[in-house]
Order: C-alpha cells, then structure tokens, then sequence
C-alpha cells in the first residue's frame, strides 16, 4: 500500500494525469453523498489493463496491472470521483453506500453489470451512454432509489432478473429494447410505486414469471398487458401514451 492509503489491492499506481490514453472506451462519474465519503469499488478487465481515478481532490491516480481491481478506502474532498480507461472496461460493481448519482458516460465495452449498485440505496439517479454490449444485469439496481430509469439499448441483455426489483421510489421506465430476449424472472418485484413503463417486450423471454409481483400502483401497461408480458409466450407492450 502506498503511504496515502489509496492504493489498496493495486498491482501499480503512479500519480499523473487522467488516463493519458488517446482513445477511451470507459468513462464513468459518481457523486457521492457527503464530501469526505469513502468510495469502494471493483473494475474487471480484459487482460492487462489501465485506467485512471480522480478523487476530486486534485489528485489522479493511473493503475496498471492484470486482472481485476478493487479501489477501496478512497476519501473524496469535491463528491465527484471520474474513472476513466483507455483498456476495456468489461464488469463494473459499486461496493459502498455512498453513490447519489452515477453517469457512464463511455461504456462500449461494459458487458456486465450485475449487482452494479445493489443494495445501495442511496442512489437516486443513473444514467448509461450505451448498453448495447451489456449481457447480464441481474439485481443491477435492487433496492435503490432511482425514481426515474433512463431509457437505453439493453437488447443484448439475456439476464435482468430483479433488474429494478424494490425500488420504492421508481415511478416510470423508459425505453429498454428488450426484443432479444432474456430472463426476465420478477424485474420489478415490489417496486409498489411503479406506475409506468414506456415499452417493454417479452415475446422472446426465456423467463418471464412474476415480472410485476406486487407493483399495485402500475397502470401502464394495464393488468391483462401486465397478465401477457408475464405469460410463457410473451408480449410486445407499448405504452401509447407517454410516461410522466
């Protein structure tokens, strides 16, 4: 470990600009709660790998090794902390329970975000460039706060099992392109508040049981929409409205 404590579990961390790479193929903002947060997270990628972490602080850390990494212990002095990798980014996961906000902003190669902030509830709002690559999302965004789910291209997705499964605060879904099929077992479970969703389309779910398992508050799609997008054939449900 180096003497400033930050760089926990690193084969190789020099001080330096932000990931002086030309190309970037990873990009990702968070802000945490408090100023003076301690922000724990692990990246997985492909092969050797470097990347780059500003702490806000004035202070860019540039690591470098092989395998996975986990950046734990790191104190933020401005909430904001960048990660940026001109390596690809394949799996990333949020360990503490401090991120309000959270904006991948480059994410090409991101192909797996299971459990990328569950259990962290205070996270309020979340927003991906590009999820075409992703594969796996199961338990992405269990128990958080987001009221609002961006619209995006998850149609590479096969797995979303309890995607935004007890999520109080989730009001409306957009646009998912789930055409291509997927697990779909109990995606919204219990988000009692969730009364909109713009599209959503189970036609090729592998399994789509109990998509909307105590989501009383839903009114698009309706109950005979809600009935059909859970049946074993599936359903293409577009809202003809618009979400709020």
């Amino acid at each position: 470990m180096d003497t400033d404590g930050r760089f926990a579990g690193v084969i190789k961390a020099t001080h330096g600009v932000l990931e002086p790479r030309h190309i970037i193929l990873f990009e990702m903002v968070m802000i945490s709660q408090n100023v003076g947060d301690s922000v724990d997270f692990t990246l997985t990628l492909f092969q050797d790998y470097s990347f780059s972490v500003d702490f806000g602080d004035g202070l860019i850390v540039n690591y470098s090794g092989t395998g996975s990494i986990n950046v734990t212990g790191q104190t933020v002095s401005t909430s904001t902390i960048t990660i940026r990798s001109g390596s690809p980014i394949l799996k990333f996961i949020n360990n503490a329970n401090v991120i309000i906000s959270a904006d991948i902003i480059k994410s090409s190669t991101l192909e797996d975000v299971t459990l990328i902030f569950a259990n962290k509830n205070l996270l309020t709002n979340f927003n991906i460039t590009d999820a075409s690559n992703i594969a796996s999302a199961s338990n992405a965004f269990f128990d958080t706060s987001i009221a609002n789910f961006p619209a995006g291209d998850w149609s590479s997705c096969n797995n979303m099992t309890s995607f935004l499964r007890n999520v109080p605060a989730l009001l409306s879904v957009g646009s998912l392109n789930t055409k291509d099929g997927g697990v779909y077992l109990e995606m919204f479970r219990d988000s009692v508040n969730l009364a909109c969703i713009t599209d959503l389309n189970t036609v090729a779910g592998i399994d789509n049981t109990n998509i909307f398992f105590n989501t009383p508050g839903l009114a698009a799609p309706n109950s005979t929409e809600q009935t059909n997008l859970e049946s074993a054939g599936g359903f293409n449900y577009v809202n003809p409205g618009s979400c709020p």
